[in-house]
């Protein structure tokens, strides 16, 4: 006869392990703009960013971007206007600010405003170029959205992009040229830079590490 005892104590279910949800993706938007144009691209890029769920975006005008902030991002999107060539010198300043140190590694895009053609030169890729000398992993080529030249009319009142100021007052008689956007964009580049942003934030949410 089996001598009776007592039955054995359950066995407890495994202790699931910890959650580990997955954590925003982080993104800075930088632009410099001169007349809008740049900026209108950026907010674009941002709205499209902001459309997939698990991106948070930060956009700031490049005056306003402290490099030391940068560590707690993890892609920076930095675009200006295409100025004599290449980027705007408020753009290369705060290039030339950013460390390896606190960028190697991380993910970056470029993009910029410019005319039409080869011969004019792209702030995009001269920003991707420098980004990619710092350690910068670029997740897609530059972007830029087309401009139209100015017509002779707006020149005259506004100054050509890029011109240096002694440029523009050359006729001691004409009346300083006024603040406030000038609408050079080709149509459809707004529309074209937020599906780059929604393209380009569900690129960055894809399983496993972030795509370089």
């Amino acid at each position: 006869m089996q001598p009776l005892t007592d039955p054995a104590p359950p066995v407890p279910p495994p202790t699931p392990p910890p959650s580990r949800e997955r954590r925003d993706v982080s993104v800075l938007v930088v632009y410099g703009s001169r007349f809008g144009n740049t900026q209108r691209l950026a907010e674009a890029l941002t709205r499209g960013l902001r459309s997939v769920p698990g991106i948070s975006v930060d956009l700031l005008p490049v005056t306003a971007a402290v490099p030391r902030d940068l560590s707690k991002y993890d892609l920076l999107a930095l675009g200006g206007p295409t100025e004599i060539f290449s980027a705007s010198p408020p753009m290369k300043e705060f290039l030339a600010r950013l460390s390896p140190e606190a960028l190697r590694g991380k993910r970056g895009f470029a993009f910029d405003t410019r005319l039409d053609g080869p011969l004019y030169g792209s702030a995009g890729k001269y920003i991707e170029k420098h980004l990619a000398r710092l350690g910068v992993v670029m997740v897609r080529p530059h972007a830029s959205g087309i401009v139209r030249s100015m017509t002779r009319e707006e020149g005259t009142w506004y100054g050509t992009e890029g011109a240096p100021e002694w440029a523009r007052r050359l006729d001691p008689g004409h009346p300083p040229h006024p603040s406030g956007p000038v609408d050079l964009l080709a149509p459809g580049a707004v529309g074209a830079f937020e599906r780059i942003g929604a393209e380009l934030g569900a690129q960055l949410l894809r399983p496993g590490p972030i795509p370089a």
